[in-house]
């Protein structure tokens, strides 16, 4: 390797050499001790945030191995509010592996993220120690300390939708250590499982994007390898990516992603104010690496100000972030480490500071992964240097060394109480919205998904008028919370309209809420339907429901419940012949479905049309057994004819239906 400027070869000494002999195993077995006791409370966390993505309640993951052709061929994200998006599949197979092993089982999944982080660091700790061989053996292990300990990983580690982050990691440090190989070794098969594990990094995530250039970055600083090696190495892991990309695109379903402007609002900015904001980003990354409190699942808008020249924050960030990346740029040749560090760290986050492609949520924990390895490195050489220790002699006096790994332990005792406190705060979705609210007051999302939770827990749970009172206030709090802070945001005031209507009883709030709803956006048929339904339900009003009915049916024709509801509500009209019209459509689109018999049936008895009502009823029964309170009206109606066997027939389908529900 080429020697940096004022770098000295290692002393070696032999008493160095047993003392580092006798270390390394024991360094192992720290580094995955210390993961093992800062995440294993995760264990008995349940389901959180999007885990819905990877395993709970997804059907194809459900499958196990037969599902793996189809999460192949699939987006990440498919038919969820008709939005689809990313493609993710290695981390999708490993759901699917597990749940055909074990079936849904939150402690083992929690599992497994704890196994794959503490491999990652284990394999962390073995590259840095290949990078710095030339280095004290204490530097790669403290690092390694630090990085495992750090509470920015919470997120990544006790999240396990973001088992993508981890797996992204850990086949991103597998190519780095191929690589490594390769230049050590020249053997050509080093390359092809480099380039492999790359392959699988993007297809658990694509923020391995920066490994391009990190890669290279790292053979270039620790290795003799030639330049147009380094070309070659950095033209392949890009026709990775570019294959990666753009190869599933020919047989994925088309990209559904509308990108709100409370998800992201930095996006509608210019490019000049992009580039401020995204300076004063890099700011608050900064911060987080030095102060990981408060940790929170989600930002978004209005949690990052909108900065522009000539404010305070955005003169230092260029100044400071220029500063070391030009003192990087003028170490490169001589290979410091400083250099290393300072590079590896900006090439890592860059990609995330929204200037040139935005990030969903503006900023996230999660994207600081890669970057801390830099970070953990650095607080290591800052401690090196404050007690006057040289990193490039194997043997440090004991009084050195015991400063520094005061220092070390300083650092790592509250990163490791941060980090086992955060993991509680995953135990479950409302656990965690509700532990992160108090620092969230101004994002938009992060009320509304509160604001939901707690609507789904009233829907759901029995509680004491007192306490089911005390939800309907907080959940009204924070949806009035969200539309303060974003007016147009049409959602949040249909889910205020529920609120109204059905836990305080003002249905005329609830109307003018939808109507806003409607107003803000006048092609979605879901804020029509509601309104039908608050006329219908609440009201009685048959045909103002009937109004809003079709109105909802126009928008979407090919929706099987607005189909099914002005079917209903033509009907309860007396408009017979357009109810049985719409009513055939519905059996045309599912002709397995009982609805459409049922509704038949209801029209007949409306009628006074009893024999056409059994007999659509019957088929409807056929269909889905299911339905005991039609099973049970058949018992009766055969009963009443005198036809016993029927009767008995229909009365043991309604007691299974109902044995069936318990």
């Amino acid at each position: 390797m080429k020697k940096g400027k004022g770098k000295k070869q290692i002393k070696k000494t032999k008493s160095a050499e047993l003392n580092f002999g006798e270390n390394f195993r024991n360094q192992i077995i720290v580094v995955l001790v210390l993961v093992a006791i800062l995440y294993g409370n995760t264990l008995f966390n349940g389901y959180s945030l999007d885990d819905h993505l990877v395993t709970l309640n997804n059907n194809v993951i459900a499958e196990g191995f037969q599902g793996i052709p189809k999460i192949l061929t699939s987006r990440y994200s498919e038919n969820e509010g008709n939005v689809t998006y990313g493609y993710r599949p290695i981390v999708q197979i490993t759901f699917a592996i597990e749940h055909r092993l074990w079936g849904s089982n939150a402690f083992l999944s929690h599992f497994i993220n704890l196994l794959l982080y503490g491999l990652s660091c284990l394999l962390l700790f073995l590259i840095l120690r290949r990078l710095f061989k030339e280095y004290n053996r204490y530097l790669p292990f403290f690092a390694t300390l630090l990085f495992a300990a750090h509470p920015i990983h919470t997120e990544v580690v006790a999240s396990l939708k973001n088992r993508d982050e981890i797996l992204c990691l850990a086949f991103a440090l597998g190519t780095i250590w191929a690589f490594l190989k390769f230049a050590d070794t020249n053997k050509f098969s080093f390359v092809i499982v480099g380039l492999l594990s790359f392959l699988l990094s993007f297809l658990s995530k694509p923020t391995s994007i920066p490994y391009i250039a990190l890669v290279p970055l790292i053979l270039y600083f620790f290795t003799d390898i030639k330049f147009y090696k380094l070309a070659i190495i950095a033209l392949g892991l890009l026709a990775i990516v570019l294959i990666a990309n753009y190869g599933p695109q020919y047989y994925l379903p088309p990209l559904r992603r509308p990108r709100r402007f409370f998800e992201n609002n930095i996006r509608f900015e210019d490019f000049w104010t992009r580039l401020t904001t995204g300076s004063y980003i890099l700011l608050f990354y900064l911060k987080k690496l030095f102060i990981p409190f408060p940790l929170l699942y989600y930002y978004g808008y209005n949690m990052i100000p909108i900065l522009k020249l000539p404010d305070i924050r955005v003169i230092f960030s260029f100044l400071f972030h220029g500063s070391i990346f030009v003192y990087a740029i003028l170490k490169l040749k001589q290979k410091s480490i400083w250099s290393f560090i300072i590079l590896f760290y900006l090439i890592s986050i860059v990609m995330f500071t929204n200037v040139v492609r935005p990030v969903m949520g503006i900023v996230a924990e999660r994207f600081l992964l890669t970057p801390s390895i830099a970070f953990s490195v650095f607080l290591v050489l800052v401690a090196f240097l404050i007690f006057k220790a040289k990193i490039n002699q194997a043997y440090i006096p004991v009084k050195q060394l015991t400063n520094i790994i005061i220092f070390i332990t300083l650092i790592l005792l509250p990163f490791s109480a941060l980090t086992i406190n955060r993991n509680t705060a995953w135990k479950d979705q409302y656990t965690l919205f509700k532990a992160d609210m108090p620092y969230l007051e101004n994002s938009v999302k992060a009320n509304d998904l509160y604001a939901k939770e707690i609507s789904n827990k009233l829907e759901t749970g029995n509680y004491k008028p007192s306490e089911k009172q005390e939800l309907v206030n907080e959940a009204f709090k924070h949806y009035k919370q969200v539309l303060t802070l974003y007016p147009d945001y049409e959602v949040a005031w249909n889910n205020l309209a529920t609120i109204y209507s059905f836990f305080l009883g003002n249905n005329e709030e609830a109307i003018k809420c939808l109507k806003k709803a409607i107003e803000i956006r006048p092609k979605e048929d879901t804020y029509y339907f509601n309104l039908s339904l608050l006329y219908d339900m609440n009201l009685k009003d048959k045909k103002r429901a009937l109004k809003y009915m079709k109105d909802a049916y126009a928008l979407d024709p090919e929706s099987k419940d607005n189909m099914n509801n002005l079917a209903r509500l033509y009907a309860e009209n007396k408009f017979f012949d357009s109810a049985n019209l719409i009513n055939e459509k519905l059996l045309q689109l599912d002709s397995l479905s009982d609805i459409p018999h049922i509704n038949s049936g209801n029209y007949a008895i409306i009628q006074g049309d009893t024999i056409n009502a059994v007999r659509h009823w019957e088929k409807a029964v056929e269909l889905n057994p299911a339905n005991d309170q039609i099973s049970l009206w058949l018992s009766r109606h055969f009963n009443t004819l005198g036809d016993r066997t029927k009767s008995s027939y229909y009365q043991k389908l309604a007691n299974q239906a109902k044995s069936n529900k318990k």
